[in-house]
């Protein structure tokens, strides 16, 4: 949720596994494989809730093995910590960033209402700013353990199933719905 006390480390793990063009999930998927143009992937937080998603697109002859590899990511997210450098990278990013989302007024405005409708601290941004800036690896992975189950995913795909499905069922058990949400007859 936004209030979780979490949130600052989510927010770091989700950038380095892909929040980013440098993150695994883009060079595994677009660097290495070619398969998109596009994967990003991490944790979203709502007001009650939060879900950890991953979203890419690729050619239909390219579905399974590109699901493959969002998978294979989610696995390594969950058992390998991040690298020095991955983790200096993305501390970066939100430290080094933090001043340019706060140009106008409008973005300091947004900052101040979203602490507000959610019963943040109105130092909410600089403590985070502190997680962020002294979260380690271990404690990054410790949390992509506790908050990931790669065997307990939801897989959505979206395509012609007449094209995709046997070869995604070798990954996992698979069920055809149409474009209403109902299984075809």
């Amino acid at each position: 949720t936004s209030r979780d006390p979490d949130k600052p480390v989510a927010n770091l793990v989700g950038s380095y596994f892909g929040g980013s063009f440098g993150s695994r999930l883009m060079k595994a998927i677009r660097v290495q494989k070619g398969s998109t143009y596009g994967a990003n992937g991490g944790f979203e937080a709502n007001r009650f809730t939060g879900c950890f998603v991953v979203h890419t697109f690729t050619k239909t002859s390219s579905t399974a093995d590109t699901v493959r590899a969002a998978l294979a990511e989610i696995r390594g997210l969950v058992e390998r910590p991040p690298t020095a450098e991955e983790l200096s990278l993305h501390k970066r990013y939100f430290l080094g960033g933090a001043a340019a989302r706060f140009e106008t007024p409008e973005q300091v405005a947004s900052q101040l209402a979203h602490e507000a409708l959610n019963g943040l601290p109105i130092d909410y941004l600089q403590q985070s700013l502190a997680t962020i800036g002294s979260a380690t690896a271990p404690q990054c992975q410790a949390f992509a353990k506790r908050m990931i189950d790669p065997e307990r995913l939801v897989i959505v795909v979206v395509g012609d199933a007449s094209l995709v499905a046997k070869d995604l069922e070798a990954i996992a058990p698979v069920t055809v719905v149409d474009r209403e949400g109902k299984k075809p007859k």
